[in-house]
């Protein structure tokens, strides 16, 4: 995750589970005197649902980890506001190993569990020493796909690679 500078933010999490749902978008139009449907493709939306484990292994870890918590929540409102009124939104890019790499998007819900049975709350700084993250992300394609291009960046890398080679696909 990108920080306020422009740097990046990354936590050291427990992923338990990464899905991606591809979801085409068509128009229907049905005309009078036509049993038929007219069928116009409008387009595709991906999103991401990841849900992750924060863990302080120690006491001195917390501060770092409820930063981090802090900043993530952040992500969800607006960055500021312009002098008209109009909100910038918090758009960021996200890379998880060769499947998303610095992946434009924006979260869609972001859930935490801050306490239940099986998280160890930490009595002199009264704050949970695990969370569990879940969290929607609707990604933002980085140009103009077509049904043969390359989605993930492990893809991407072996296209190059073909070219470099002189391989069609």
């Amino acid at each position: 995750f990108p920080s306020h500078d422009n740097s990046s933010v990354q936590f050291r999490a427990l992923i338990s589970n990464i899905k991606e749902q591809v979801k085409p978008e068509y128009n229907e139009q049905r005309y009078i005197g036509r049993t038929e449907r007219f069928v116009t493709y409008a387009g595709a939306r991906r999103s991401v649902a990841m849900n992750f484990n924060i863990v302080a292994f120690s006491s001195g870890e917390l501060d770092d980890m409820w930063t981090r918590i802090n900043y993530l929540t952040g992500l969800a409102f607006p960055k500021r506001f312009s002098t008209s009124g109009f909100m910038t939104p918090p758009l960021f890019k996200l890379t998880v190993g060769k499947i998303y790499d610095v992946q434009p998007c924006y979260i869609d819900t972001l859930d935490f569990d801050l306490l239940d049975e099986s998280i160890t709350f930490d009595i002199d700084k009264q704050v949970s020493q695990v969370i569990n993250v879940s969290m929607n992300l609707i990604l933002l394609e980085k140009r103009s796909k077509l049904y043969n291009s390359p989605f993930y960046k492990i893809t991407e890398d072996i296209s190059s690679d073909q070219r470099k080679n002189g391989a069609s696909r």
